[in-house]
């Protein structure tokens, strides 16, 4: 891990200075896929909502990434969630994250993160190869959270990936204080 990630403190005035020229790739035709009777239809592929005592599964189109030509689908279960990436032409679930996938400047690398009070932050780089996402690194921060992925996390024009959180040691400690 050390040899493939560096994790650095950078200030609140860098990192909102680079926050200024980040890179974001935004869904695109968030309305192209219209869920019919519960069901979304991607050719042969369906995703059917179903909601009993054992089982919830529930699926909201998100929308279209163009750069690797895949539909973003989020996957809400009784217990858990997903984010599914189908492939565009053939329908085909191509891979699955456990939060939002943040790509990288020329689509080569996504990031994902997922924060939990209890747990801290799981974090996630996959690097893009043969139509693919695989996992590279994956790493874990007990004492760290991030609330808010969505506003505080993104790629910079430099490469890195910047992330805002907060030490949850220091957070309980204020608290109690």
């Amino acid at each position: 891990l050390n040899e493939h990630l560096l994790v650095e403190l950078i200030s609140e005035e860098s990192y909102n200075s680079v926050k200024q020229e980040k890179i974001r790739y935004y869904l695109k035709d968030t309305l192209a896929l219209k869920k019919i009777g519960g069901v979304i239809k991607f050719g042969k592929l369906n995703l059917v909502d179903k909601e009993n005592v054992r089982l919830s599964e529930k699926y909201l189109f998100l929308g279209y990434f163009d750069m690797v030509n895949q539909y973003l689908i989020q996957g809400i279960y009784k217990d858990s969630t997903d984010f599914k990436m189908v492939d565009k032409k053939t329908g085909q679930i191509l891979n699955s994250f456990v939060s939002y996938p943040f790509f990288s400047e020329n689509a080569k690398f996504t990031a994902i993160m997922k924060s939990t009070i209890n747990e801290g932050t799981l974090f996630e780089i996959y690097s893009y190869r043969n139509g693919f996402y695989k996992n590279i690194i994956k790493a874990h921060f007990k004492n760290w959270i991030s609330f808010e992925e969505h506003e505080r996390a993104f790629w910079g024009k430099d490469g890195s990936f910047y992330l805002s959180v907060i030490n949850k040691s220091e957070s309980d400690v204020d608290s109690k204080n």
